[in-house]
């Protein structure tokens, strides 16, 4: 049997909400009742102030899907129609109103099976408050995810900053910067990867002979990079693990909540790492941040020198992994209304509410490299209780060659 299409399931959901809608205004207006004005149809059906307000945010809503979310459940429907059959109404209305619910019902149980399910898919059909809604669903993954993993952490920056690469006038200095702030456990004994290190080519698949990677605070004190002016003093120990794909760096054990709580960055300069013109195999410049905490805000910018002459609107894509991949390219793509916006200013405004001293750290890193913060633009993605387990990136399309 051929599955539904999404458009016969927005169809379905069309006809349904019409039939939900146009039935309930009949059968209000047949009543006497004003569905605009909640607070007296409660007071003239007996019934509660909640319900009547959902009631008229189905009538008056613009959007079908912020309407649908507000249709009460079944109980709510029957108090509704017992009220109004005491007030006295057409007898026609109200079979017309029990129907319309009924082939709601039907929907429900065909395409979700129950009513939590189905909202579940409208949240991602996007609406009205669907930016409210996708945000309150990845809430509740993030306290979930806390409470499995037994860590979480305030804040991932990630920043890029793109450069023209002084040896190679055809290529592009990419300095990468991470941070998490106010990682902190919520059980003890739980070591935890922090960040991982992976090279990819232009397809998105596992680059086996990645430029070389320079420090930013040479001398390093590990492999990872650390910048140790921006990280917490009392810092544990961290472990190098390698990877199939590259490298990780576990944080050892320490204290539990807010006794534990530390904050890192690490920054690396790769020279040359990527082509400034585009090409029949590389259309674009492709930057990613990968979400393995439970966080509570990801800031991700890309700071650029606007001689590179990229794209001014980077594009957005956030892929969840299910499954084994090694290509940062791949995995399911995941709802989400979020755009990058670009920061304002000839020397853009860089300082965060959600990453402290970050302004601090990004003069002291232009500086490190002697870049002219004049030439410079940003775009900044600010996203709330990002996946985990995914992977947020942001695309420029190259420039042709001149």
């Amino acid at each position: 049997m051929d599955r539904p299409s999404l458009t016969a399931f927005e169809d379905h959901l069309a006809a349904v909400f019409g039939a939900v809608r146009s039935s309930l205004i009949s059968l209000l207006s047949g009543a006497g009742l004003d569905p605009l004005e909640p607070q007296e149809m409660a007071r003239q059906l007996g019934i509660s102030r909640n319900l009547t307000w959902k009631i008229s945010r189905v009538v008056g809503a613009a959007d079908m899907f912020q309407a649908f979310l507000h249709i009460p459940g079944d109980e709510g429907i029957e108090i509704l129609a017992a009220a109004i059959e005491r007030r006295g109404c057409s007898s026609a209305h109200l079979a017309a109103f029990n129907e319309a619910t009924q082939e709601l019902d039907r929907l429900v149980v065909r395409h979700a099976g129950d009513r939590a399910t189905f909202d579940l898919i409208l949240d991602g059909m996007g609406g009205r408050d669907a930016a409210e809604r996708l945000e309150h669903s990845r809430k509740l993954a993030f306290r979930g995810n806390s409470g499995l993993w037994g860590a979480q952490a305030r804040a991932r920056s990630t920043t890029v900053l793109l450069l023209p690469s002084g040896s190679d006038a055809d290529r592009i200095d990419v300095v990468m910067l991470g941070g998490l702030v106010d990682l902190r456990r919520l059980r003890p004994r739980t070591p935890w990867p922090i960040f991982f290190k992976h090279s990819f080519d232009a397809r998105g698949n596992p680059d086996l002979s990645p430029p070389p990677e320079e420090p930013l605070d040479p001398p390093s004190h590990d492999r990872a990079n650390l910048l140790r002016e921006f990280c917490s003093a009392d810092l544990p120990p961290i472990r190098t693990v390698p990877t199939s794909g590259g490298v990780e760096y576990v944080l050892d054990s320490g204290p539990i909540g807010n006794l534990g709580k530390c904050t890192c960055f690490f920054g690396s300069v790769f020279r040359g790492r990527a082509g400034r013109y585009r090409t029949p195999d590389d259309t674009h410049a492709e930057f990613v941040s990968h979400i393995h905490q439970p966080t509570e805000t990801l800031q991700f910018d890309v700071i650029v020198d606007e001689r590179l002459g990229l794209g001014k609107n980077p594009e957005v894509l956030i892929r969840g992994k299910v499954g084994h991949s090694g290509s940062a390219h791949s995995g399911l793509p995941l709802p989400f209304l979020e755009r990058a916006v670009e920061l304002p200013g000839p020397y853009p405004a860089l300082d965060s509410p959600w990453v402290p001293q970050y302004g601090r750290l990004i003069e002291w890193t232009l500086s490190r490299l002697g870049a002219d913060p004049g030439v410079l633009r940003a775009h900044r993605l600010v996203m709330k209780y990002p996946p985990m387990h995914a992977t947020v990136s942001l695309r420029y399309s190259l420039p042709a060659r001149p």
